[in-house]
């Protein structure tokens, strides 16, 4: 099993001293601005004192069906969130993440206050260089609990993230370097019943080989008596997998080196730069080692469980494997999801 505490405590610890001595620079500027006076011939200051005394801030009035709301909130793109990189902490790297920002809604309130939020995300990321994106969205939500003045809040951010692999050529004039993209996500919630959960997911690619051609041919080629050399023919398919642990123990996170390292024990990732040589590898392993979208979400529950326990809370820690292959020889794509439990696998 990975010692996931201790690279995850000293990651942190990195990160950390990392975030107290930087901060985000995000280019400004500000947009012409007639002023209040000079287009109605009154101050700003008279309008919003007159509405907040007659009750006129809309969102706060009293709804004309007084039913609370269980989800509210606001979707963004393109949101530069500077954290240490997670593959190298004592650098940091901005990512361009989607946000999603919800919170729930009295049955007394018409609605939320959405430029309150919008401040809160803007703030966010001018203030400084965080640990990860499970620290970002745990500050954004305690921030954005306090503006809305709700008792829960959720955030939900994902973001692209590219990493550089060397690929050792056969002599050194054929060394090369590859790119690889993954997706991070993370989530995390304040307030309410479920304070307190956190989780950490990271999206890839990889490739499966067909078992059922395999078996097939194989007992087509015992029929006529011919030899038969494993691995065999079968068509491939081109997959993309989410692993994301669910119910995280305070402070904790998986280091995304040993999270790789996992994935690359269980799947035959995809590499942007494959030299033939690589091709090749790539390719046989994933016939030798024929799956069905049902095996890869078993196989990976079980590994990422026992490997990655530690980390999560034992009363609703969960590793979810989700899934999609895009067939081949088909014009439907299969999916496949498995939450595994806990120390129950």
């Amino acid at each position: 099993m990975i010692a996931a505490n201790q690279s995850t405590t000293e990651s942190r610890d990195v990160g950390a001293a990392y975030a107290r001595r930087s901060k985000q620079d995000v280019g400004q500027y500000r947009r012409p601005n007639r002023g209040c006076e000079n287009q109605f011939g009154v101050e700003a200051s008279d309008v919003i004192r007159q509405m907040d005394g007659a009750g006129g801030d809309v969102a706060s009035q009293r709804p004309e069906i007084g039913l609370p709301i269980s989800r509210v909130g606001v979707r963004r793109a393109a949101i530069p969130v500077t954290v240490a990189d997670p593959l190298t902490p004592h650098r940091a790297c901005t990512l361009c993440a989607g946000i999603q920002v919800e919170t729930t809604l009295a049955g007394d309130k018409r609605g939320i206050h959405v430029s309150r939020i919008g401040d809160c995300i803007a703030r966010s990321v001018m203030s400084r260089t965080h640990e990860g994106l499970l620290a970002y969205a745990t500050e954004l939500a305690q921030q954005v609990a306090g503006a809305q003045g709700e008792t829960t809040c959720r955030v939900d951010v994902t973001a692209p993230y590219t990493y550089a692999e060397d690929v050792t050529g056969w002599c050194a004039a054929k060394d090369k370097l590859s790119l690889e993209p993954l997706t991070l996500s993370a989530s995390t919630i304040h307030g309410g019943a479920r304070h307190g959960f956190r989780c950490f997911g990271t999206k890839f690619t990889h490739m499966t080989a067909c078992p059922c051609v395999q078996s097939a041919y194989g007992t087509a080629l015992d029929l006529r008596s011919a030899p038969n050399h494993p691995p065999l023919i079968a068509h491939s398919q081109r997959c993309e997998t989410l692993i994301r642990f669910d119910g995280l123990k305070p402070a904790a996170a998986p280091r995304l080196a040993d999270v790789l390292r996992t994935i690359d024990s269980v799947f035959c990732r995809t590499q942007d730069t494959l030299p033939r040589e690589y091709e090749l590898m790539l390719v046989h392993r994933a016939h030798s080692e024929a799956t069905f979208a049902e095996d890869v979400v078993r196989r990976a529950g079980k590994v990422f469980e026992k490997t990655f326990r530690d980390l999560l809370r034992h009363d609703c820690g969960t590793v979810v494997i989700g899934t999609t292959s895009q067939e081949s020889i088909h014009s439907s794509d299969l999916f496949a999801e498995i939450t595994v439990p806990v120390a129950r696998c």
